[in-house]
């Protein structure tokens, strides 16, 4: 089977500093080898000229600018539309993973037969560890994209759409495979660092 995992990293030239010594560092570490990893802009920026090579960039053009407000789920879109894989991944452009992330959630993913899969993250506000976010069942506040993989099929059931297009949209997806039936498991341990301005409740 082809284990290849697309990740998608939905960025902001703003941040453009984590992107390149927090998020891109912490997916090359990863104990998982065969990936892809797209980053998609919100919109024309020279950001491209910085990335290692092995990055596949995307720009959004201006005929985008009427959703870049989206909270990055429309680049998270067209990512889902770009990938090459047979299963994909998220990492937000200021968070980072452990170097087990892709590797435990493709073995979780294999071993329950889920459709999709997520782990428990760890928030961290101005350095510090402040809490530690897991829900099982999935719910609100309990699951973000950084922490979540799933089979590129999924995608042909239900798709991001404009119902995505806001904050949490991360959660609206999720939403959407339970209620179409799609199978989920979590993974009780953290593999993400999730940054935060301030905590998220759980």
């Amino acid at each position: 089977m082809n284990d290849l995992v697309s990740i998608i990293t939905p960025a902001l030239y703003s941040r453009k500093e984590v992107l390149l010594n927090r998020n891109i560092p912490s997916v090359m570490k990863q104990t998982h080898k065969n990936w892809e990893h797209l980053v998609i802009t919100d919109g024309p920026c020279p950001l491209h000229a910085e990335l290692p090579p092995h990055i596949k960039y995307y720009e959004l053009g201006k005929n985008w600018s009427f959703l870049l407000n989206a909270h990055g789920h429309v680049q998270t879109m067209v990512g889902s539309f770009l990938a090459q894989g047979n299963y994909i991944a998220y990492i937000d452009d200021d968070d980072a993973w452990y170097p087990d992330h892709l590797e435990s959630l493709l073995d979780l993913i294999k071993k329950t037969k889920a459709d999709f899969v997520y782990s428990k993250m760890e928030t961290i506000v101005k350095g510090e560890v402040v809490a530690h976010v897991f829900a099982n069942p999935p719910r609100l506040a309990g699951i973000s994209t950084s922490a979540i993989m799933h089979k590129i099929d999924t995608m042909k059931i239900t798709n991001w759409g404009p119902d995505c297009f806001c904050y949490p949209g991360e959660w609206k997806m999720t939403e959407k495979w339970i209620q179409a039936g799609l199978k989920w498991a979590g993974l009780d341990r953290v593999t993400v660092k999730w940054y935060r301005n301030k905590p998220w409740p759980g």
